[in-house]
């Protein structure tokens, strides 16, 4: 009975012996993937950055790389001592959990994917000025999942990707050609053609206005009052003033110039339309920047 106890206890004692070296090669692998999963992420996000200077993507892409690299060295060291069978069911566990995970964070994991593909699609960078769901700002950090933006009175909004990702979007940062428009309201009487006259030569001397698209004064509607519609537009990224500055001016010259033709006018209303309002707000946010 002794000798049959020794027997199996040196046996087992060999088959220790035989595997100590595995167990020291997967250790070893082990620890070597976990101390260079940091450096392999650094230089991931350098290089990806060198080629597509957008901080969001590399984050996103070196963390993906860095989880899967350790993940790798964990998978790899089991195979070494032999559990080759185990580190398929961690790999099958970690599927079936993913799904389980994703039923119950949907919302979560919907996000998540979502700042994937926003980081691949770029629709707006960090600094431009946005409209998204009914809400208006400049753009400060985009999250995995989450866009952060602060309006012009300096509320910081917290947008989820999903919801950026699933509603219309207007990037008023990408074209800076903007078209304005104010009205008019003038008594009957009034020589229309000489109004349309003046309004059209202050736009034409006036360096800021485009020269094309070519400048309108339209007459919209008759009511008490003669409404002329008068539109205008601008290249807002090279004015040297602020756009309300720029716009004020504009206003105050159409109103000047008919004063001075001796033309009455009863009432001006600036039509803030969206475009121009966001404009407005993107050159306020510039130069709060500055």
């Amino acid at each position: 009975m002794s000798n049959e106890l020794y027997l199996i206890g040196e046996e087992y004692w060999n088959d220790f012996l035989r595997f100590i070296p595995k167990l020291t090669v997967a250790v070893i692998i082990f620890i070597v993937f976990f101390l260079l999963r940091n450096k392999v992420q650094r230089f991931v996000y350098k290089r990806i950055l060198k080629y597509t200077r957008d901080v969001f993507l590399s984050g996103i892409i070196s963390r993906i790389v860095k989880w899967t690299f350790s993940i790798t060295g964990f998978v790899i060291a089991l195979n070494i001592i032999g559990l080759a069978v185990f580190a398929g069911g961690i790999v099958t566990g970690a599927g079936l959990s993913a799904i389980i995970i994703g039923l119950a964070f949907k919302n979560i994991g919907e996000n998540f994917v979502s700042g994937i593909i926003l980081a691949f699609q770029r629709p707006f960078a960090v600094g431009d000025v946005i409209l998204t769901s009914d809400y208006t700002g400049s753009v400060t950090m985009v999250g995995l999942r989450t866009t952060n933006i602060k309006t012009l009175d300096g509320n910081d909004i917290y947008i989820p990707n999903s919801i950026i990702l699933n509603n219309p979007l207007i990037n008023y940062s990408r074209d800076t050609k903007r078209r304005f428009e104010f009205t008019l309201q003038l008594d009957y009487g009034v020589n229309i053609e000489e109004v349309r006259k003046i309004i059209l030569g202050v736009f034409s001397e006036n360096k800021d206005i485009l020269k094309t698209p070519n400048a309108v004064a339209a007459v919209e509607n008759l009511t008490s009052n003669i409404i002329m519609k008068c539109f205008y537009w601008l290249q807002t990224a090279e004015l040297e003033s602020s756009l309300l500055e720029t716009k004020s001016r504009i206003i105050e010259s159409c109103l000047i110039a008919l004063e001075e033709n001796g033309i009455d006018v009863s009432d001006v209303s600036n039509i803030k339309l969206s475009n121009e309002s966001l404009k407005i707000e993107s050159n306020l946010f510039n130069s709060e920047k500055k």
